[in-house]
């Protein structure tokens, strides 16, 4: 009871859902697949002297690492610099630091 025209948009959605399981599997492969085998065939060539690693850390974690900010200043602490920047901004101004 449909036309073509209502079900493009599920067609589309089906075809982005693909594409997200394709690059899902491409990220997976880089990482986890090609590190086991690099670490194998390292292993397999120099035995004890080899020194390739498995990855230690899954995607979610590294990816968790990378966000976080590289600076760890309270909320307090950003809030009394902020604070000090607008007192600087209204001395510069010749407006008074308070609303007496």
């Amino acid at each position: 009871m449909s036309c073509p025209a209502d079900l493009e948009p599920y067609s589309k959605a089906y075809m982005l859902e693909q594409k997200e399981a394709d690059s899902n599997m491409w990220a997976w492969w880089g990482t986890y697949g090609l590190s086991a085998t690099l670490t194998a065939i390292d292993r397999a060539w120099n035995g004890n002297k080899a020194r390739a690693k498995y990855i230690e850390k899954s995607l979610n974690e590294q990816y968790s690492e990378d966000n976080e900010p590289k600076y760890k200043e309270s909320n307090e602490e950003i809030a009394v610099y902020e604070m000090k920047q607008r007192i600087n901004a209204l001395r510069q101004s010749g407006l008074p630091e308070s609303p007496d």
